[in-house]
């Protein structure tokens, strides 16, 4: 049986590994060869003791300000990711909170984890009123309790994988039912992994209330015609 391969060192704990072996590494070098250089040029020992003082010094000197320039510009890059971190989630906010649809973001295992201001509003909901429960018990599928079944069985089938996608209906906080497109997408990790799910609902109560309009109208329609042609057979009868 093959074993697999270790798993490899982070990036970040071999730099902190090699910054103090080299700075230990040219502390030693630097100290031997002075010495020597100052053995060869420098016989009187008081001359000696002294220089080998200012050398140390020098040293300290030389190295803290390498430490200081090096740490500066560490920090500095990471001031910058954090800038950059803080934008992206503030455009990440602004998207999110400003779409008209419902979304949100679920456990596998159909934990709320985040909704979108859209979501919370229309359900006259708060943040941490619905952020740990199961999604089902939030407060969108309290009218039904089929709903609230069908809702449960596609977050298991989206954590197996599958993009679910149906219409529904969602509770407002009057008590208004709307139509909605509802779909959920997993969230992949590196090994293929289900990380998260991705709840969306689309309010389409005003194409529902159209399409119901137009089947109407169609129906009169051809109530109409059959209406018609009765009477136009009848009267052909009568001729």
């Amino acid at each position: 049986m093959t074993k697999a391969p270790p798993a490899k060192r982070p990036r970040w704990k071999k730099i902190y590994l090699r910054v103090p072996l080299i700075y230990a590494g040219i502390g030693v070098l630097w100290i031997l060869f002075s010495d020597r250089v100052l053995l060869l040029i420098v016989e009187d020992t008081e001359e000696l003791t002294r220089l080998q003082i200012f050398k140390g010094w020098f040293y300290v000197g030389v190295t803290a300000l390498l430490l200081y320039l090096l740490l500066r510009r560490e920090v500095r890059k990471l001031e910058a990711s954090h800038r950059a971190l803080a934008k992206s989630e503030a455009k990440f906010k602004a998207i999110f909170n400003q779409t008209f649809q419902f979304l949100g973001l679920l456990t596998p295992e159909g934990k709320t984890i985040a909704a979108n201001d859209t979501a919370l509003n229309f359900a006259g909901s708060e943040a941490d009123k619905v952020f740990g429960k199961p999604f089902w018990e939030t407060p969108w599928w309290t009218h039904s309790a089929a709903v609230q079944e069908q809702i449960q069985h596609a977050i298991q089938r989206a954590s197996e994988g599958q993009f679910v996608r149906f219409e529904t209906t969602n509770i407002g906080e009057q008590g208004e039912i709307i139509d909605i497109d509802f779909s959920l997408k997993p969230v992949y990790g590196r090994q293929g992994e289900v990380l998260y799910l991705i709840p969306e609902g689309r309010d389409i109560t005003e194409r529902k209330r159209t399409e119901s309009e137009l089947s109407a109208y169609r129906t009169h329609l051809e109530e109409l015609v059959e209406e018609r042609t009765l009477d136009l057979k009848n009267a052909q009868e009568e001729l």
